[in-house]
């Protein structure tokens, strides 16, 4: 994903964007996230997706961990504390993901 820098003169005023339609196709596509979301206007439905887009993507990214971690589990079957050790793993995981690094 690329990172957007701070300094990019677009975010200094977050109050007001401007998307150009143009092409036929983007219409289109306005019209069905607009039918799809059920939103009241453009704004929030476009919002609405980011927002749905997000959240699949960060589903998709924990199904990924999962099936790695059962592959790994796999491999130490017979092993008692793998469990505690995934545990921990977990834990060590979420206070980096909280922390930001």
């Amino acid at each position: 994903m690329k990172v957007i820098k701070e300094s990019n003169k677009q975010l200094k005023d977050y109050n007001r964007i401007t998307i150009y339609i143009g092409q036929e196709k983007r219409k289109k596509l306005l019209k069905q996230i607009l039918e799809y979301t059920q939103a009241s206007s453009i704004s929030e439905a476009i919002f609405k997706i980011l927002t749905e887009f997000m959240e699949e993507r960060e589903r998709r990214k924990k199904a990924k961990r999962e099936k790695a971690a059962e592959k790994t589990k796999g491999i130490w079957a017979n092993d008692l504390g793998v469990d505690k050790a995934f545990e921990e793993v977990d834990k060590r995981w979420q206070t980096w993901r909280i922390e930001g690094y």
